[in-house]
């Protein structure tokens, strides 16, 4: 309504926001996705997708006069911002990580601060406040635009063979790393036949395993005789090492009503 970009109730909050990292307002780039108002300020109207569609050519032309401007880092607030640079996934799993785009230039999006006036004192699952975690994702793409980014180095293993996951075993029993755990199921219930899908392990932000237990069909990943062996190895290291959960009020009861051993004592 004003002509320019958060200027109401969800400029201020990103005012704050920058305020509270002492970053000034003056010194940013900010846009939006559309150049227009679509009725009742809503993006997912038809009027607003419409808008959206017709307004691509136009973003993808200031994102290259940011870029010949030295700008280095895109920070996409909300989903439809995020869509309109083709990140994959909603915006409470990417936000906060870091992609690139095709030009070179880095991405780190967060929440929009329509979101967090919605939300206010609420918090993501892991405990941290959504406004916590809109100030830091925030902070981290100054900090990249001023010092760099460098992409970890990855090693995931997401198809393994027998042998990787009884090498992962007995690597990380011997060391005692503390054990991050997630796991995929097809249900909610396992004592109505909900079955785990897969097993994810992270021994740290670089080094994974994920075991799946279902191919995309249904199917066993593995033999019957593999699989006993992939069941001992997994659960003695449940039991030697401490695990890290998100949501383990879900995870182990279900690992366990599925016949799996685990304990909530091992709980780090």
């Amino acid at each position: 309504q004003r002509g320019e970009p958060f200027s109401g109730p969800s400029g201020h909050m990103l005012n704050l926001a920058l305020h509270n990292i002492k970053v000034q307002r003056n010194s940013l780039w900010i846009t939006n996705v559309i150049s227009c108002r679509p009725t009742d300020n809503r993006i997912d109207s038809y009027e607003g997708q419409e808008a959206v569609s017709c307004c691509k050519s136009g973003l993808r032309e200031e994102i290259e006069a940011m870029q010949r401007d030295g700008i280095k880092v895109i920070v996409p607030l909300g989903q439809t911002a995020c869509d309109a640079l083709k990140l994959e996934g909603r915006i409470s799993k990417i936000r906060g990580s870091v992609y690139k785009l095709d030009n070179g230039m880095l991405v780190v999006p967060t929440y929009h601060p329509s979101f967090l006036l919605r939300t206010s004192g609420k918090r993501e699952e892991n405990g941290i406040s959504y406004i916590a975690a809109f100030t830091g994702d925030i902070a981290k793409a100054v900090d990249i635009a001023q010092h760099g980014w460098e992409a970890p180095r990855e090693d995931f293993t997401l198809a393994p063979t027998l042998d990787d996951v009884v090498q992962f075993v007995e690597e990380h029993r011997s060391l005692g790393t503390e054990m991050a755990l997630d796991i995929e199921t097809t249900g909610l219930d396992a004592r109505r036949g909900a079955r785990p899908v897969v097993i994810g392990l992270g021994a740290s932000e670089s080094r994974a395993l994920s075991v799946p237990l279902l191919t995309e069909h249904g199917k066993p990943y593995w033999s019957s005789m593999e699989f006993v062996t992939v069941k001992e190895q997994l659960e003695s290291l449940f039991e030697s090492n401490g695990l890290l959960l998100q949501n383990g009020f879900f995870d182990i009861p279900f690992l366990r009503a599925s016949g799996w051993k685990i304990s909530i004592d091992n709980v780090a």
